[in-house]
């Protein structure tokens, strides 16, 4: 895992990371507003509205139906076709990034992070990490996770 090859680092870039809260807060303005601006792709729709959502359960025929405005079948030809992953396993890779992200910046509780990312038990939460990233959570912050704050200032990352 520390070999550094830019081949085998799954980590977003800092960019990546921006433009996904940024499309996730138009989203949820356009939204909200029903502006006329969201994107008129089923699949663009979902993804925008799955990065802001990432923390609630969701089912494929809500995100289709309410979301997307297009059938489930569809949907998840179109999650096939263009991420070559399932709706779920979609789901379940952004949940894994997002995890490994607060992991790696933040020092919150391995618990609160997988609350974060839409688990309910986190034994779940860490039995699908290791098998993404090789490493339980704990190790894969030991490993690429930022050092611990001093005492005083601990408060400001929980």
């Amino acid at each position: 895992m520390g070999s550094g090859s830019a081949e085998n680092d799954s980590r977003p870039l800092p960019h990546d990371s921006t433009k996904k809260y940024l499309d996730a807060v138009w989203y949820r303005l356009a939204d909200s507003t029903d502006d006329a601006s969201l994107p008129d792709d089923p699949l663009a729709r979902a993804c925008t509205y799955l990065d802001f959502h990432l923390h609630e359960p969701v089912r494929l025929r809500f995100l289709a139906q309410y979301v997307a405005k297009t059938n489930p079948g569809h949907l998840a030809r179109l999650f096939r076709q263009r991420h070559r992953s399932s709706f779920t396993g979609y789901l379940r890779e952004l949940r894994m990034q997002k995890g490994a992200d607060l992991l790696r910046r933040t020092h919150l509780p391995i618990q609160r992070i997988a609350a974060r990312v839409g688990y309910g038990d986190p034994s779940r939460f860490a039995t699908h990490f290791r098998r993404r990233f090789g490493l339980a959570p704990r190790e894969f912050r030991g490993e690429f996770g930022s050092p611990q704050p001093s005492r005083k200032y601990r408060w400001l990352w929980e």
